[in-house]
């Protein structure tokens, strides 16, 4: 069968070249179904779109009570799977054979690259998108409901091919892992000891078993040689151009480096002249210049572990000093382990099957050094780290916490130069110096129960100064949902889990002491130790910083890619300035305007079925009024209230940035109408930015439903916004929409547009 041929008439694939199409070909696999087979299971990730070219499938969805509604019969070159193309959520429906059939099966991140080559596709996929979606959209809100499940992205970065090396290397260390997400047989990790001195010993783990050489103890020595054990004859790479990342993981970001970015001069004089950068971060960047000089042509990506940290607000990263040592001299706090507590937290919100910025966690990562870290709405809030790793707790031999008086007076009493009072402080303080044994915490644990006094007195420091931080952070949160451990020590000792829990019923997370013994892991790989009169579960779980730098790297390619494709198509965003209005219901109607009252048309809005009615409210707070705020049509499920910053100090109440709909949590406030006064529990929100598109706008931007993009506007006062949020429907225009103080900061007009720059996530 020359299935060429046969595409050339379909369609999706009028006009496209003779190669191009072979291309498809290749990349496709034609396979033949069975009467009865299933091609698609609803609930899998959405890998490929399906032609069929001989036969028929049925596409089925199950109803509210698992009844399997038919939604469509597919012949001889119908296709499937657009959905899960344009909302990158996992397949909404099954496809099965209904007699015979053969169907060409395209990866996505190829059907993905064509587009970009031949948009002319773009109208024909996105009316058969629109058309499916409305017909599945009565039974389920396919992409309101459906959980983050990705298949591959949109931007051709899909993972199915993907080998990414990530690197982090210390002064006297250099650990790694390598991932082939094709073959995982292929993955390996090592590390090479002894960096400084004349040769290193490198320790290689594989599937097959370990390996131990000796190799030369420079950075580019132990690059080298590393690179040289991945490419030899038996190794997984035919040699390093193969590669198609690698991931070097940073101690230190500095202020406003909150996410991976490519790694190129700019950012490495950057982070040379960084005024806070900690001593490590030179052999990060000694081994950053090695393997850009060992693989100039393989993408390169900085990874932070103090990215995550860049959320904090000023009231907890700001230390109590002269403003300018923070403005001129970076002082401040960083954070530390960021990777580690970011992929606990999305392990919580998978585990715990709620959204992430729904949940208030605190995440201890209990290993070499501890790490406390405040998690709320996704971010975080608080770290326990301060300018550097040796933070707020006691370490291995490292003070913690320590006020300025006990340092004079040490320095003094001592006569210390500042060398040696770093040097105590840092490196001959902590556990070790306490306890007089070790600065282990399993050691300690141990030397303990055989009853050394000071070994049991300095892990009694350490677990209140753990406890005494997390209940600052659930204080912080206003709450707690989940406390998290995880880390070495974390995921595996239960006596030090055990110290750490003593006292925090009254904060919520009782633990369930036999389930702290014996953990029962749950089907994702989480265990949950709390008893069952908890009010926060107590979960442990099993992160991988190197595997989550990896996963980071490769996004980072595919922004990348996104980016040129915006900057190449210069495509125009209408922004409109949203100002506060009101959506009620209909009990809220006839409170606020009288019985049987109906709402008023006024005038449409750029969004098909909605528009401004005649009838306005006042808000009122423990602080003032707003008056005059629109109400907005059609009647809602629940009453929602939208205003801006500078309107919830106005009314003296804190209203979160939230999506419209994400009531959760949020305050309340009085409503006045000529008719009457409402009294709202919660429904108070400062809208997030969004941008609504449908599904033709989501393939022409080549984002999905939920994805957080950064939109450009110029002009005067030209401004990026960021964490832009990405709304997908069929019956959406495309309009962003931001709040009265973003459109004033950016002196917005009414004939205002952006220009899409990039993905963030």
């Amino acid at each position: 069968m020359d299935v060429a041929s046969r595409l050339s008439d379909h369609p999706l694939f009028a006009g496209f070249p003779p190669e191009d199409l072979k291309r498809i070909c290749e990349a496709g696999e034609i396979r033949t179904f069975e009467v009865g087979e299933t091609i698609i299971r609803a609930g899998e990730p959405g890998t490929h779109l399906g032609i069929v070219l001989e036969g028929r499938v049925e596409v089925t969805s199950a109803d509210e009570r698992g009844r399997a509604r038919r939604l469509a019969e597919l012949g001889a070159m119908d296709y499937f799977g657009e959905i899960s193309l344009i909302s990158g959520e996992p397949t909404t429906a099954d496809v099965k054979a209904v007699i015979p059939a053969q169907v060409l099966l395209i990866p996505h991140h190829v059907f993905s690259e064509a587009l970009t080559a031949h948009p002319q596709v773009l109208q024909q996929l996105a009316r058969t998108v629109s058309q499916r979606l409305r017909a599945q959209l009565t039974t389920r809100a396919v992409l309101e409901e459906a959980a983050e499940v990705g298949g591959p992205a949109l931007d051709g970065s899909s993972t199915a091919e993907a080998r990414v090396l990530v690197v982090e290397c210390s002064a006297t260390t250099l650990r790694y892992g390598y991932y082939d997400t094709e073959c995982e047989f292929h993955n390996r990790a090592g590390s090479i000891e002894g960096l400084g001195n004349p040769s290193a010993e490198h320790v290689q783990s594989t599937l097959r078993g370990k390996t131990s050489t000796a190799v030369p103890g420079t950075p580019a020595g132990a690059l080298e040689a590393l690179l040289g054990s991945l490419t030899k004859p038996d190794g997984p790479l035919a040699g390093v151009e193969a590669l198609s990342v690698i991931a070097h993981r940073l101690i230190f970001g500095g202020e406003g480096r909150d996410r991976p970015a490519l790694i190129d001069d700019a950012l490495t004089a950057e982070l040379r002249r960084a005024p806070a950068a900690p001593p490590e971060l030179q052999a990060n960047l000694e081994a950053l210049d090695a393997c850009r000089r060992l693989a100039p042509s393989v993408p390169q990506v900085a990874v932070y572990d103090t990215g995550f940290f860049q959320s904090m607000p000023p009231t907890a990263f700001l230390y109590a000093l002269p403003y300018e040592l923070y403005r001129e001299g970076g002082v401040r706090r960083y954070g530390s382990h960021g990777l580690t507590h970011h992929q606990a937290a999305l392990l919580a919100a998978d585990c715990l099957e709620t959204p992430l910025e729904e949940l208030r966690l605190v995440s201890c990562r209990l290993d070499d050094t501890t790490s406390v870290c405040a998690i709320g709405q996704g971010r975080a809030v608080e770290g326990s780290s301060g300018l550097s790793v040796a933070g707020e707790l006691p370490g291995p031999t490292s003070v913690g916490a320590l006020g300025p008086g006990a340092v004079f007076r040490i320095v003094r009493q001592k006569g210390l130069s500042l060398e040696a009072a770093e040097r105590l402080l840092t490196g001959e303080s902590g556990l070790a110096a306490l306890s007089g044994t070790s600065g282990d915490l399993r050691d300690l644990v141990v030397a303990s129960e055989e009853g050394n006094e000071r070994a049991a007195l300095a892990l009694d420091v350490w677990a209140h100064a753990v406890r005494k931080c997390i209940g600052a952070y659930v204080a912080a949160l206003g709450g707690l949902d989940a406390l998290l451990f995880t880390g070495r020590y974390g995921e595996t000792e239960a006596r030090l889990r055990a110290k750490v829990c003593e006292g925090l019923e009254g904060l919520g997370p009782e633990l369930d002491a036999r389930l702290n013994q014996a953990p029962e892991a749950s089907t994702n790989g989480a265990s949950d130790i709390a008893a069952a009169r908890s009010s926060a579960r107590i979960l442990l779980l099993s992160t991988d910083e190197p595997r989550m730098a990896a996963s980071e790297a490769l996004s980072v390619i595919g922004r990348e890619a996104l980016a040129a494709v915006f900057r190449r198509r210069r495509q125009p965003i209408p922004i409109g300035i949203s100002a506060h209005h009101i959506h009620l219901t209909q009990p809220h109607v006839e409170a606020l305007f009288g019985a049987g009252h109906q709402l008023t048309f006024r005038a449409p809005l750029t969004q098909p079925g909605q528009y401004a009615c005649e009838e306005t409210v006042t808000l009122v707070g423990p602080k003032g009024k707003v008056q005059r705020v629109r109400v907005l049509g059609p009647i809602r499920p629940e009453t929602q209230v939208e205003i801006s910053r500078t309107e919830e100090f106005q009314l003296g109440i804190d209203a979160p940035i939230r999506a419209s709909g994400d009531l959760a949590g949020t305050p309340g406030l009085q409503v006045d109408g000529p008719a009457g006064a409402v009294d709202l529990g919660r429904g108070v929100i400062c809208a997030a930015r969004h941008v609504h598109m449908s599904p033709e706008d989501a393939l022409r931007f080549r984002v999905r439903d939920k994805d957080r993009v950064i939109v450009r506007v110029e002009g005067k006062r030209g401004i990026s916004f960021r964490d832009v949020l990405v709304r997908v429907h069929p019956d959406f225009r495309l309009d962003m929409h931001v709040d009265t103080d973003e459109g004033n900061a950016a002196e917005l007009d009414q004939n205002a547009v952006g220009y899409m720059e990039a993905v963030e996530r």
